[in-house]
């Protein structure tokens, strides 16, 4: 816990924890029996108990039917913790609910320090409720998760409602994120981070005969990260009825099983029987997916022989595999609809579907043949320009009447190439580009001069472009952010590097102002971001980082280094499995600052070391002593949870000469991803002020 330097208004000292069972207070736990007088009156005296840290105990083994019950504050105890281990469980009848808050049923208020975790299961017995008001529901910022093993955990079941919108929620569970069933419309899930679960799933739909009836669906901006599958249609045979008006956009796909899924004939059982019916499967685009998938069928269009799938769009698609060297695939049968390949820039198609597809730009010509840059004048030995070799190799495999020819760029050599343009319309269909040597770019941004600063290696005008390869592209950004290093804006990235990849930073920013980094995915074998000395007005939102080691400050102060860090805001990220989480660190012996840093809104999925300030870095094995150091200052963590893998989870390591001044913990809540264990916090030489934290600090100096 914080030995020393945070302060609290409402710092309290009391002795240790009690345990409050509701079952001492007369509840009775076989689920009939009305048990809330019994919570109210466990609630009461856990409330108004000198304690710290008290628990509020529902035990296991028992059901406790509760109706809709206040349990409010304020409390004498400090930091108040509910463990639900046993089931609640709501009454069935919306009756229940006359002449109270028919938008609440357990309802907590002006309480602070407020912790709840268990193993029971709360069911408020939703059934009557959606029969009578299934439509116009918004769900956002949700945080739910289930073992990954845990069956039937579907996160968020849609079933006969219209107009619901799902936005920017968390959902980590055993089976489906989300699922939409029979008589849905108009449903809007927007932002969602899933996995790891059974990706968001139209369906099943048709069990039984089952005329089902679902249209207008919109995924959007979503990511699935290690899921079973992806964005999937799982009908049964034998169904009746439509899903139709189905739409998946801007989807990122990181490792997932079967990225793009569409199953007519679904069965979760040993054997199901043949039928010819089924669901009218139509109108279903698929437009801008991305990412990697385990299996090589990163594609499973299964249509039905007697229906089929009508007007099915796959546009700028993207799916590679996550082995290297291996290529992804799909399979069709019985779809039919449209594929596009438009004009790109640098956008990677994945060329799909063995029937049932057309294009406009759908020609037929002789096999593949490669087309080595080396063979048309290509050096490679860094120093050499080989912007002619390329181009030459460019307008032969361009002009080549040949299906999926390849522009080689062959491994063991380094290749500098001047500003270059690559363009179309080709006679070639599908051109590859396997880029497995190094591309490097020239030093000077005089190199420019006359030619589209903007861009370095431009393919434009040609349809079926992919890229793949080993090989190493340096933009040799180093010059250009010398002299420009403000006001940029980088938004919907996907940094990968593996997590036993040493020194691969996602983002490293240097000496510069005004840098904006939005809904952005990382996953490295360092930080996802490094903000170093020079470096203000930084905004850092909307990431999902993990692997890696977080999103770090620093390092600060090598070497005697003068540091000037201030303005930084992270906000609205995610770590999942990341070595640390929101970090500073600098060197002993620096000078300078880093100072108004906002960590705010951030999510922890079994983090090493969630908030860290270390003002004794040193990478190596020894590192010298010494009394200077940079002044951190104002450092405010704001709504941080989640859990740590660490029993330290807060770790303020301050310098002894210096110490870290004005520091802020708020809304802070962070377990273990051990059950029954605690999280801790250590403090030394950190000074500021606490308000509702966990884990918080239980000494403070006024």
């Amino acid at each position: 816990m914080f030995i020393a330097g945070l302060s609290s208004s409402e710092a309290r000292s009391y002795p240790e924890a009690a345990i409050f069972n509701v079952m001492s207070y007369g509840a009775v736990g076989d689920g009939v029996t009305d048990d809330s007088q019994a919570f109210t009156k466990a609630w009461e005296a856990v409330c108004e108990a000198k304690l710290n840290s008290p628990t509020l105990q529902v035990p296991q083994g028992n059901t406790f039917l509760l109706n809709p019950t206040e349990f409010s504050g304020p409390c004498t105890s400090f930091n108040i913790h509910v463990q639900i281990d046993g089931n609640l469980v709501a009454p069935k009848e919306p009756s229940k609910w006359e002449g109270k808050d028919i938008d609440s049923w357990l309802s907590f208020s002006k309480v602070d320090g407020f912790f709840v975790d268990g193993y029971g299961q709360i069911d408020g017995q939703g059934f009557e409720w959606w029969k009578s008001c299934p439509d116009n529901a918004t769900l956002s910022n949700l945080y739910i998760s289930a073992p990954e093993t845990s069956p039937n955990t579907d996160g968020i079941d849609i079933s006969r409602s219209k107009n619901v919108q799902i936005l920017d929620t968390f959902v980590a569970t055993g089976d489906d994120c989300v699922a939409i069933n029979n008589g849905c419309s108009e449903i809007n899930i927007i932002g969602m981070t899933c996995g790891p679960g059974h990706g968001i799933s139209v369906g099943s739909l048709g069990e039984d005969g089952e005329t089902a009836e679902v249209e207008q669906i919109l995924v959007k901006n979503c990511t699935l990260n290690g899921t079973d599958n992806g964005v999937r249609i799982k009908t049964w045979q034998g169904g009746s009825g439509f899903a139709r008006k189905i739409t998946f956009q801007d989807i990122k796909l990181i490792a997932a099983d079967n990225p793009i899924v569409i199953d007519q004939f679904y069965c979760p059982h040993d054997k199901c029987s043949n039928k010819t019916k089924a669901v009218q499967i139509s109108d279903v685009s698929y437009f801008g997916i991305h990412g990697t998938s385990v299996k090589e069928y990163a594609i499973a269009l299964d249509c039905s022989q007697t229906s089929g799938c009508s007007n099915i769009l796959l546009d700028h698609i993207h799916i590679t595999s996550t082995e290297a060297n291996s290529k992804t695939y799909s399979s069709c049968t019985n779809a039919h609809g449209n594929f596009d390949d438009q004009e790109v820039f640098f956008i990677i198609y994945l060329a799909i579907c063995i029937a049932g597809f057309r294009s406009s730009h759908a020609r037929s010509y002789p096999g593949p043949a490669t087309f080595n840059v080396m063979s048309y004048g290509a050096v490679g030995d860094g120093v050499t320009d080989d912007s002619q070799g390329f181009i030459k190799a460019w307008e032969a495999v361009c002009g080549a009447a040949l299906n999926n020819p390849t522009f080689q760029v062959p491994q063991g050599k380094t290749f500098l190439l001047n500003p270059t343009k690559f363009s179309g319309p080709c006679t070639s269909s599908n051109i590859h580009v396997q880029i497995d040597g190094n591309l490097i770019a020239p030093k000077e941004p005089s190199t420019w001069e006359g030619k589209d600063i903007n861009s370095w290696l431009s393919f434009s005008r040609v349809n079926g472009f992919f890229v793949d390869g080993n090989g190493q592209i340096d933009g040799q950004g180093f010059e250009w952010w010398k002299s420009c290093a403000d006001n940029a804006t980088l938004s919907n990235l996907y940094i990968s590097a593996p997590a036993t990849s040493p020194n691969t930073d996602g983002f490293d920013i240097s000496n510069s102002k005004n840098i904006q980094i939005l809904d952005t995915i990382v996953a490295t074998g360092d930080d996802c971001v490094a903000i170093n000395s020079g470096c203000s007005q930084i905004n850092i939102t909307g990431m999902k980082c993990g692997p890696g080691h977080g999103i770090s400050v620093g390092s600060l102060g090598k070497n005697g280094e003068t540091a000037e860090v201030e303005d930084i805001l992270v906000k609205n990220c995610t770590f999942n499995g990341t070595q640390n989480g929101a970090r500073i660190k600098t060197w002993q012996g620096g000078s300078g600052f880093a100072r108004k840093i906002t960590f705010q809104d951030i999510t922890l999925i079994a983090a090493d070391n969630p908030i860290v300030i270390d003002q004794y870095y040193c990478p190596h094995d020894y590192c010298s002593n010494q009394t200077k150091a940079v002044q951190i200052s104002y450092v405010s963590y704001t709504g941080i949870h989640g859990t740590s893998i660490k029993e330290d989870a807060i770790a303020l390591d301050c310098s002894q000469t210096s110490g870290c001044s004005n520091i802020l913990l708020e809304h802070i809540n962070i377990t273990s991803t051990e059950a029954n264990s605690n999280t801790y916090s250590s403090c030394t030489n950190a000074h500021g002020n606490y308000d509702d934290a966990s884990p918080c600090c239980g000494l403070f100096a006024a």
